[in-house]
């Protein structure tokens, strides 16, 4: 017998964006790229990479296309790159909640929301508010990297995604680092 309320809520969320959590967050930069990059790095590095928990396709069915991106086999040195609009958004700034809303138009088409605890990126968001390059990757599959691994290797594990600069996201960025920054007496 069917569950009614799971499928209630399934016809209520039709439509609507999936959701799902970062549960973590990664900064990928290539050893052979300095800091800061030139103006040809600087749309590509960093690679801001949310991390989500391993869902199953019935459970979030409008983030199986992306679910289906990131587990896809491919050859070696194909990259999955997803033509998208991404918006990142402030969902709740007393507790430091993010939004990212992912609008992909090709390969597939879906709409995906990932909500990112700011704890997780508080050194990170100045990078993520200037429109960086972002990687979304599942837990299973940020376990089969190991600890030191390859850019090539990372790449190839994690869906790439062009994001907009959010200047809600930038003023977040300076509001925290005001917050979290020392305030004590300057060395003259």
């Amino acid at each position: 017998m069917r569950d009614v309320t799971q499928e209630t809520t399934r016809q209520r969320n039709r439509g609507r964006p999936a959701a799902l959590v970062a549960t973590e967050v990664v900064l990928l930069w290539p050893r052979g790229v300095g800091s800061p990059a030139t103006i040809d790095e600087a749309g590509l590095w960093p690679v801001f990479v949310l991390v989500v928990g391993d869902r199953q396709r019935a459970d979030v069915p409008a983030a199986a296309p992306l679910l289906d991106l990131v587990n896809q086999h491919r050859q070696e040195n194909e990259l999955a790159v997803v033509a998208a609009g991404c918006r990142w958004s402030v969902v709740d700034a007393r507790n430091a909640l993010l939004k990212v809303t992912i609008q992909a138009q090709a390969p597939r088409r879906f709409e995906v929301e990932i909500l990112v605890p700011a704890r997780r990126v508080l050194g990170m968001l100045e990078v993520a508010a200037r429109g960086a390059t972002i990687g979304v990757t599942t837990t299973r599959q940020a376990n089969n990297l190991g600890e030191r691994v390859d850019i090539r290797q990372a790449l190839h594990r994690v869906v790439l995604l062009s994001c907009e600069p959010s200047t809600e996201l930038s003023r977040l960025a300076r509001f925290l680092h005001s917050r979290l920054t020392p305030r004590g007496p300057k060395d003259i």
